[in-house]
């Protein structure tokens, strides 16, 4: 996520709590006590009081204990954590909607601001289709239950004084996968989400959570399992623009992780491959790296399914290449990498806030830690995965002949989309298709700025080239 909300914020600060408890073995004891640590008495509410924040922590609580927070609404939290400690959890989707803490927002809607200057021209209503804007003592009004929001006032008025209003959610999802019931909250419509992680980012409430891998992981390390983290190649520079990957690796196994991996090695592999099928099948390929972009073309455009290559992700081949005595955690910037994760060789998935939240919990800062090589080392071709474009690079760098085919690259799922990928399948051989702007730096669940990012990124890959 390029920049920091109070939501974020509030987000951190329980996971952090949740880490922090679970680590030192008393969550079942203290997990009642989060809420009022979040939301003391006499604290200024984020809503209408400090219960309804109180209750929407809670709620936010068991879904990361993976329980239903309607199911477990009246049961007692010793009882919902036995549940959850005894791997009773529910099949909760990766994205839920917290009824309580949804705004209902208005559906898209037209409005007259203050910026009327109840001019004479009237050019909102004389050209509204409907004749529902009408002038009240010199200013425009628009009839909202006439109104069929066909945007002609907004395009007519001089003053940009009427403002199109459209539900945070619905307009972040790039799939209108965000519907609304009657009461005016929000649903996702699972046969069309893509798991892109916009909605959660884009609600101004924190109504949207995802299901967390975090406190079971935690549990792994506290019992002394076996866990081999698998790091994105977007991690560089996420905990702290000063780390280094040997400091994070010092970092995780101070944590209880057994080995650090770095999945940049396993992209190297899945970049050769798909350069090897980009030769065999001569060209109109799609890459298949990123399951947000896979899960587009398979549930928005099914017309070119038969484009996306087969070559597995990397995370996929991580998995395959997975030791019988091990637990393989990865951990990266994405929702629907835990999506992905169902369906290849993987324990668990983390999300960098997740891991930056386990971090502070144990008062770790990476960038004051001691230097680990990694029990694997990426190739460079595979840190290219991590931004825009690398993918494309890290496959052209593995083609016997690069100039023979033309390549180009998606950078963000859009509504127009749809539209222009018709004519790149056309008119390309291969197109890297990345769902987030600016590549896997842009993920909805990174800590650092993108632009920090991809410099820093840059710099460590001219290192290790």
């Amino acid at each position: 996520m390029a920049y920091i909300t109070e939501i974020e914020i509030i987000k951190r600060k329980i996971l952090t709590l949740l880490s922090k408890k679970m680590f030192e073995g008393t969550l079942r004891e203290e997990i009642r006590d989060i809420s009022e640590k979040i939301s003391p008495d006499r604290a200024q509410p984020f809503r209408c009081c400090v219960y309804h924040d109180r209750e929407i922590t809670n709620d936010r609580i068991k879904i990361v204990l993976n329980l239903d927070h309607k199911k477990y609404k009246n049961v007692s939290w010793a009882e919902t954590y036995d549940d959850f400690f005894e791997g009773q959890t529910d099949n909760l989707p990766i994205l839920s909607v917290l009824e309580e803490a949804c705004n209902g927002c208005p559906q898209q809607r037209y409005y007259v601001t203050e910026a009327c200057q109840h001019c004479l021209a009237h050019p909102c209503a004389l050209n509204c289709p409907k004749d529902v804007i009408t002038i009240e003592n010199g200013r425009a009004k628009i009839d909202q239950d006439e109104c069929i929001e066909c945007g002609l006032c907004v395009k007519n008025c001089p003053f940009n004084a009427i403002i199109q209003v459209n539900r945070p959610c619905e307009n972040a999802c790039p799939v209108d996968a965000i519907q609304t019931d009657e009461q005016g909250i929000a649903r996702i419509d699972y046969d069309r989400c893509i798991l892109c992680g916009r909605c959660l980012t884009g609600c101004p409430f924190g109504a949207v959570v995802e299901r967390s891998d975090m406190l079971k992981v935690i549990r792994e390390l506290t019992e002394g399992k076996k866990l081999t983290a698998l790091l994105a190649p977007s991690i560089v520079a996420q905990f702290s623009v000063k780390a280094t990957v040997p400091e994070l690796t010092t970092a995780l196994k101070q944590i209880g992780f057994d080995k650090v991996y770095e999945l940049a090695s396993y992209a190297a592999i899945t970049a050769e491959q798909e350069a090897r099928e980009l030769e065999g099948k001569k060209g109109k390929l799609l890459s298949s790296c990123c399951p947000s972009w896979v899960y587009y073309i398979e549930k928005i455009l099914p017309d070119f399914r038969e484009n996306i290559s087969l070559t597995p992700s990397p995370m996929k081949v991580a998995g395959a290449d997975k030791k019988s005595d091990e637990l393989l955690v990865f951990i990266g910037p994405c929702i629907s990498k835990k999506q992905e994760a169902e369906e290849s060789n993987i324990d668990y998935v983390l999300t960098y806030e997740e891991l930056a939240s386990m971090l502070a919990a144990r008062d770790i800062d990476v960038s004051l830690c001691e230097e680990t090589v990694p029990d694997m080392a990426g190739d460079y071709r595979g840190w290219l995965f991590a931004k825009s474009g690398g993918l494309t690079e890290a496959v052209q760098n593995f083609l016997a002949a690069p100039e023979e085919f033309d390549v180009d690259k998606v950078d963000g799922i859009d509504s127009g989309l749809e539209r222009r990928l018709g004519k790149l399948v056309n008119d390309v051989d291969f197109i890297e298709g990345m769902a987030c702007e600016n590549g896997c730096i842009g993920g909805p669940c990174t800590v650092t700025n993108p632009r920090i990012t991809k410099k820093k990124l840059a710099d460590f890959i001219e290192k290790i080239r």
